[in-house]
């Protein structure tokens, strides 16, 4: 989702401000792509349910250099606040690349233990059929099945 605000902010269709929130300008017209139906609040309240739990996601992955680096934007947020720079948000675009990069690398370690689950129980099902299948034949050509057909 940050990435997404960064783009839309990168395409002029809303204005980020430190400290008070993510804004849709005025002059925007009507581009059929739906976005304009979307006030400041739907948006504000998707990113606090979407941010959050991407956030969350980073935390439990973030490093040691990244949680350094993300203590460093969060200085230089309240820098840029003190000096009234609210709309340049170099500061905010920094910490929301450094959650971004951890929520990836945690998003990728997510997959890739799905996909391992998935396998894995793949396989187990394939060799239960597998086992199956043998099990029968061995009682369809035991001696016993063959003396009883005699």
């Amino acid at each position: 989702m940050d990435e997404a605000i960064i783009a839309l902010e990168a395409l002029d269709r809303v204005q980020v401000k430190t400290g008070s929130g993510i804004y849709v300008p005025e002059h925007q017209s009507s581009s059929g792509s739906g976005i304009d139906n979307i006030s400041p609040w739907e948006l504000t309240e998707s990113r606090a349910l979407i941010e959050g739990e991407a956030a969350a996601l980073a935390a439990s992955h973030i490093s040691d250099e990244e949680l350094k680096d993300l203590e460093d934007s969060l200085y230089e947020m309240v820098l840029e606040n003190d000096a009234g720079e609210l709309v340049a948000g170099d500061a905010v675009r920094k910490f929301h690349r450094i959650i971004a990069q951890a929520k990836r690398y945690a998003m990728h370690q997510h997959f890739a233990l799905i996909l391992n689950k998935l396998i894995a129980t793949t396989e187990a099902e394939q060799v239960e059929l597998a086992r199956k299948q043998a099990q029968e034949v061995r009682q369809r050509f035991s001696l016993d099945y063959l003396v009883s057909k005699g």
